[in-house]
């Protein structure tokens, strides 16, 4: 018999689909999928938008009431069963998405602020718990793991700690630019997350030592990459790519950790080159400076099975990432992506570049950053091989990653 695990991720279940599963609990639930150590998994989603406010909002942007997804199954080797509805409850229903795997949506029928503000009331909190009560004794659930990702759900979490309570730290969102407003309540989160979590994983060992350093059984995973992602070679070169000139491209959120003055710097002394971003714009005053650039181009979001075809076609990948606390507690998905393709990475001094140095450029300071792209594109491959850049990414599959991670996980059950 395997593990049980009730799972909350930071980024629920419909959320991966739409992304096509590029985060680090998407790939983690994907390799339990897989794993044979694992029998069951019950995936707690946040709370759903309303239809009606689904539909303005949909009326608001000029589109159509839904939208179809691209197909789960071809982008990540594993199979889904169409989804079956097991039951539907006034706040809940519980869909089976395949033998091992059941997901619970929640709705509450009114609107959920951003950073889960409903479900900070106790009511609230009160009805999700019955919810997930209901589904763990539909599924026979006696003993089980319970993982979170979602620091806003550590109340709920800690409700249903049973053999093992697992927290797994996604960034310092302490030094967010967008959480100052929450930094009384995120701090009691990460307190409460403390307290009650028998194992901790962090994406960072700077998260490790400036949170967790005074829990006995923190440890850092690093995120990795689904390499079977990158291993196809006939993939045809997207249609919205610029022509004519060689690429320096980004691939992630456009936000306020991105140091714009590097890219200015880049973009201008390197006008023989375009510069291509994939990702949504969240901070669009924050790049109002470069947009107005004839070689700059934002494609926006992409579905994840669609990155390793802009990768290929890439000349150079960049991580023009300012250095400062926050971005010290993170591990960019992007860095594992670009070295999965084989790329030459530019990258400021962020983690994880130090255990990659002998793989990528790491540049401080605009002039440094851009004279390396430079000699990037007129000499490529002039310091690293191509395949020394394939070789050191060869390890790091989320498989064995949760292999890792159970086996810290079993180290706890048996003490």
């Amino acid at each position: 018999m395997g593990y049980n695990v009730l799972f909350f991720p930071w980024r629920d279940w419909n959320a991966m689909k739409v992304d096509g599963f590029r985060t680090r609990e998407a790939n983690i639930l994907l390799s339990m999928i897989n794993n044979p150590n694992i029998e069951k998994i019950i995936c707690v989603n946040r709370a759903q938008i309303p239809k009606y406010i689904q539909l303005l909002l949909a009326l608001k942007n000029g589109e159509g009431f839904s939208k179809k997804n691209k197909d789960i199954n071809s982008d990540n080797h594993v199979h889904f069963d169409q989804e079956k509805l097991m039951y539907k409850r006034l706040f809940s229903q519980l869909k089976l998405i395949n033998e091992k795997l059941v997901v619970l949506d929640i709705n509450y029928h009114i609107p959920n602020p951003r950073g889960n503000i409903l479900e900070r009331i106790n009511s609230v909190q009160d009805i999700l718990e019955k919810e997930i009560q209901v589904a763990l004794k539909t599924l026979g659930f006696e003993n089980y793991i319970t993982w979170c990702f979602d620091l806003t759900r550590i109340e709920i979490a800690r409700r249903f700690k049973k053999d093992v309570m697992i927290f797994d730290a996604i960034d310092n969102l302490l030094e967010h630019d967008q959480k100052k407003n929450d930094f009384t309540y995120l701090s009691e989160m990460y307190r409460l997350a403390k307290e009650n979590s028998n194992v901790i994983f962090t994406v960072s060992r700077d998260l490790k030592e400036s949170i967790f350093s005074n829990h006995h059984n923190t440890f850092y995973i690093p995120n990795a990459i689904n390499l079977k992602s990158y291993k196809q070679k006939d993939l045809s070169r997207p249609e919205d790519l610029p022509m004519g000139k060689p690429i320096v491209g980004y691939v992630g959120l456009m936000q306020e950790r991105i140091d714009t003055n590097i890219l200015e710097e880049s973009i201008v002394q390197n006008s023989d080159v375009n510069f291509v971003f994939i990702g949504p714009v969240l901070s669009k005053s924050h790049f109002k400076n470069i947009q107005k650039y004839e070689n700059v181009f934002f494609l926006g979001s992409k579905h994840h099975s669609m990155i390793p075809s802009y990768l290929k076609y890439f000349d150079v990948c960049i991580i023009p990432h300012k250095v400062n606390k926050f971005t010290k507690s993170m591990n960019p998905l992007k860095l594992y992506e670009y070295l999965a393709s084989g790329k030459e990475i530019i990258t400021t001094s962020v983690p994880p570049s130090d255990e990659y140095q002998h793989v990528v450029h790491i540049c401080d300071g605009e002039k440094e950053f851009s004279q390396q792209i430079m000699m990037c594109i007129k000499t490529p491959f002039n310091r690293f091989e191509e395949e020394d850049i394939l070789n050191a990414i060869q390890s790091e599959d989320w498989s064995e990653r949760l292999k890792d991670m159970l086996t810290f996980i079993e180290k706890e059950l048996k003490s």
